[in-house]
């Protein structure tokens, strides 16, 4: 899918061989705080949430580089949004509002109430103060 042409980005399901931009993005915008949690997403466990719903965590790609990650999935119940992340550079672009409002779409697709929707927001994903205030 090819969105916001005028800004030549590029907005895909994330895959597994996204895994060590994904980390390096998170990485560079997180604080010293953070490294901890982005520590825990081993290549394998990356792996399983990108199977737990195919197709529903995405990628924002520029100039073949990742500036942007989300990771959205569901057990069948509940939905889970967390990685909303934006390089630093593409903030105040709406890329966080269109990746949060595509999740919830997706969601609301596979019969997840909004209401059951937990967003899981690190204190290092500066871009995401205003995909908050929408949910």
């Amino acid at each position: 899918m090819r969105l916001n042409t005028f800004n030549f980005y590029e907005i895909r399901p994330l895959t597994i061989s996204d895994y060590d931009q994904a980390i390096q993005l998170w990485q560079t915008q997180a604080t010293l705080e953070s490294h901890n949690d982005i520590a825990s997403y081993t290549k394998e466990h990356f792996a399983a949430v990108l199977q737990i719903s195919p197709r529903f965590s995405l990628a924002v790609i520029k100039d073949n580089e990742l500036i942007g990650t989300i990771l959205c999935h569901h057990d069948g119940s509940r939905g889970y949004i967390h990685q909303l992340v934006i390089d630093l550079q593409y903030r105040n672009t709406s890329i966080a509002q269109t990746l949060h409002n595509l999740c919830l779409g997706k969601l609301a697709h596979a019969g997840i109430l909004r209401e059951h929707i937990d967003l899981a927001i690190a204190d290092y994903n500066y871009a995401t103060p205003q995909a908050i205030a929408a949910h």
